[in-house]
């Protein structure tokens, strides 16, 4: 196992980003940025043992501070749409930045996948972590509470990689994290993520309204949601459902079976023989197709993006649990530590 770090460039403000990538001993990888704990390379074998990076990724940090999307970055404070970025705890109303429309989106305009982290590394025999840190102030982008957060990416000779997430907060306020990292397990993004296979543990979706935001957890059963048996991505993608007019696509939460036996979800893509398990302590993944990418949207190898090119797995709480009767929010309280945990194990 090694750990390299090279200068990956600086920022429109003038701070400067570093990239740490973790290397194993049969030589597949993972880069991850300073710059909002962006992991912007995962390169894994495929069938035939080729490399390949399977995650959208960006050569510059212009191009990621130009290119909207959340590409690749890490989602804080919180994961998903509050309702009118209005945030009630204990009665008191937190006014939110909006960064879409009326509601605030993955935390706000300049949330954690803006901030510049603080890196730190570790080696073992089988594994090597690298560990982010970020101390969010009080009342950035609206949310209370100094919020001193760490993100670990672990990876190791078996190919897995482990996001674990710690934070404490010295007021009590609202956390909700994921990884916003677009995946196409080809490493061909010329190519669409619809003819990739899908398997999901998840008897459940969180409907939304025609603004994407929850109104209700109903059953899969018969509807395109309905991937708790493996299908081909794009089987349904095109239903004539309002669900997925609401999201042109998929762009939802679904409800995970927890505790479950084994992966709570697989992925595959047939032609290169990768396959993506992902296991969580999460409650939600949020799978989102892609749907709004553009071709003006260049990766680092010079490729214009498409719709449909990658697709997302976000696990994550539920979204917009404050604003919700049907959910219960879960707040973090000071001397109280939040703490979460998702592995993607990549094999062939």
């Amino acid at each position: 196992m090694n750990i390299s770090t090279k200068h990956f460039g600086v920022t429109s403000t003038k701070k400067s980003v570093s990239e740490y990538t973790i290397t194993n001993d049969s030589g597949a990888s993972i880069s991850v940025l300073t710059l909002g704990g962006i992991i912007n390379n995962i390169s894994v074998p495929d069938k035939n043992g080729k490399l390949a990076n399977i995650v959208i990724g960006y050569k510059s940090v212009k191009d990621y501070e130009n290119c909207p999307g959340f590409i690749g970055a890490a989602i804080g404070r919180s994961a998903g749409r509050i309702a009118g970025g209005k945030l009630i705890i204990d009665g008191t109303l937190y006014q939110l930045s909006k960064n879409q429309g009326i509601n605030n989106l993955h935390g706000g305009s300049n949330a954690f996948d803006k901030a510049i982290w603080e890196a730190s590394e570790s080696v073992a025999k089988d594994k090597a972590s690298i560990t982010l840190h970020y101390m969010s102030p009080d009342m950035e982008e609206g949310f209370p509470g100094n919020l001193d957060c760490n993100i670990t990416y672990t990876f190791t000779n078996d190919n897995a990689l482990t996001l674990r997430y710690v934070c404490t907060t010295d007021k009590k306020t609202f956390i909700n994290m994921t990884n916003h990292s677009y995946f196409n397990l080809s490493g061909d993004y010329t190519t669409k993520i619809t003819d990739h296979y899908l398997m999901m543990k998840a008897d459940h979706l969180i409907a939304v309204n025609n603004t994407t935001i929850p109104i209700a957890i109903i059953p899969v059963t018969h509807t395109a949601f309905d991937f708790t048996t493996s299908k081909p991505i794009g089987q349904d993608i095109n239903a004539n459902e309002e669900q997925i007019k609401f999201g042109a696509g998929y762009d939802h939460a679904f409800k995970l079976n927890q505790p479950c036996d084994g992966p709570h979800i697989i992925a595959n893509d047939p032609k290169s023989g990768r396959i993506m398990e992902v296991t969580t302590d999460e409650q939600c993944v949020v799978l989102y197709t892609g749907n709004f990418l553009k071709k003006d949207y260049i990766t680092a190898t010079g490729t214009p993006l498409h719709p449909r090119a990658a697709f997302c797995l976000e696990t994550q709480y539920y979204p917009d649990s404050t604003n919700q009767d049907f959910i219960e929010p879960i707040f973090l309280e000071p001397n109280s530590i939040y703490k979460t945990e998702t592995t993607f194990i990549f094999k062939v």
